[in-house]
């Protein structure tokens, strides 16, 4: 069906579950088959799935191919988006379902080898060393906390990652990875207990 917004019924779910009016203007734009909306939403998320999309694949080559048929899927699927909460979760949930079918298509169990990169310090954490030894220590430090990320169970590595690099709630993750907003809390103090433990002889080192 090429309809823009769809029936009123369709337009009341959506409005109901919470979806903004900037969301409502770009899925009518992509419903209605306008390039302009679609290179928007483009722009807007590319960057920031790729990313996301690193730590299933394995590879930013591999996640640039999962991210490229993500959005592949959604100019082609433009008029029947099934929108529940946001086009950002949306589009998170649509990008974790195609990774981790290309990780299966290709077999592959691995974990990325980069990590995911944690923008801030983790709680707790204060400056240590002298000043003359600060930027090597900074950067050991940094990929101590690349590494112990790498270790986290995927599950709960997926919700730190979502929440503390990519900025999304505790409500959007739920919807992303399909867990209650219980779980998703359990998982990020599980996350920063076992990052604070990991961790310790890094930062009293």
């Amino acid at each position: 069906m090429q309809c823009g917004e769809g029936s009123d019924a369709e337009v009341q779910a959506r409005e109901s579950a919470g979806v903004t009016a900037e969301d409502r203007a770009a899925l009518a734009g992509l419903a209605a088959g306008d390039p302009a909306a679609f290179a928007a939403v483009f722009e807007s998320y590319y960057d920031a799935l790729c990313a996301f999309a690193e730590g299933y694949a394995g590879s930013a080559d591999e996640a640039e191919d999962v991210v490229t048929e993500v959005f592949a899927r959604l100019w082609e699927r433009r008029g029947r988006l099934a929108v529940r909460l946001s086009l950002k979760t949306y589009l998170y949930s649509a990008t974790r379902n195609q990774a981790l079918n290309h990780r299966r298509r290709e077999g592959s169990e691995r974990r990325r080898r980069d990590g995911a990169r944690l923008v801030g310090a983790l709680p707790g954490q204060g400056v240590v060393g002298a000043r003359v030894l600060e930027e090597l220590h900074a950067a050991e430090l940094r990929q101590a906390i690349d590494a112990a990320i790498q270790r986290l169970p995927e599950r709960r590595r997926a919700v730190f990652v979502l929440h503390r690099r990519h900025g999304l709630s505790y409500g959007e993750i739920a919807e992303v990875l399909g867990i209650s907003l219980k779980t998703v809390e359990n998982h990020m103090g599980l996350a920063l207990r076992d990052l604070r433990d990991q961790l310790a002889p890094s930062i009293l080192d």
